[in-house]
């Protein structure tokens, strides 16, 4: 398979539709998972950024999150994973 065929990626900011896609991976990639009210209370948070990596084509399927905090600081990365399929 040539470069060119390979699926292509995107990030984009997380939506409350998302979490189904997010949740299951989250549920495959950690023993200790976020629960639904943890990622939903990241969506409202100031400081919070909530992104999912998501096929080009459609931008509906979801195979990746990251949840972070912007602070005086810098950056706090609080969640990530990749669909392990």
């Amino acid at each position: 398979m040539s470069r060119n065929s390979e699926p292509t990626v995107g990030l984009r900011p997380m939506v409350e539709d998302d979490l189904a896609s997010v949740l299951r991976i989250e549920a495959q990639s950690y023993p200790e998972p976020w629960k639904e009210t943890h990622f939903k209370s990241e969506l409202v948070r100031k400081e919070a950024r909530c992104l999912v990596l998501t096929d080009d084509e459609t931008d509906s399927i979801v195979v990746g999150y990251m949840v972070y905090w912007i602070q005086a600081e810098g950056i706090s990365l609080l969640n990530v994973a990749v669909d392990p399929n």
